[in-house]
C-alpha cells in the first residue's frame, strides 16, 4: 500500500483495477475497495513480468505527465 494511505489491516478490502482510455491515455480506476495495491506488475500473454508500477500518493491538485 502507498505510504500515506495505511489503514488499520481489519478495514482494507482490496479495490477492482480496470484500465480506461482518456484521450489516448491509459488510466487506472480503482472501485469497490478501500485499498490500492502498492505495485502493479505487467505480464506478458504467458504470464512473465515485463513491467512494474511502484505505487504513491500524489498531493492534491497534483498533476502527472506521459514519459
Amino acid at each position: 500500500m502507498p505510504e500515506g494511505l495505511e489503514k488499520p489491516e481489519e478495514t482494507l478490502t482490496a479495490g477492482t483495477l480496470t484500465i480506461r482510455y482518456v484521450n489516448g491515455t491509459p488510466r487506472i480506476m480503482v472501485s469497490n475497495g478501500t485499498a490500492i495495491p502498492g505495485e502493479i506488475v505487467v505480464v506478458d500473454p504467458q504470464g512473465n513480468p515485463v513491467a512494474r508500477y511502484p505505487g504513491s500518493v500524489l498531493p492534491a491538485g497534483a498533476t502527472t505527465r506521459r514519459t
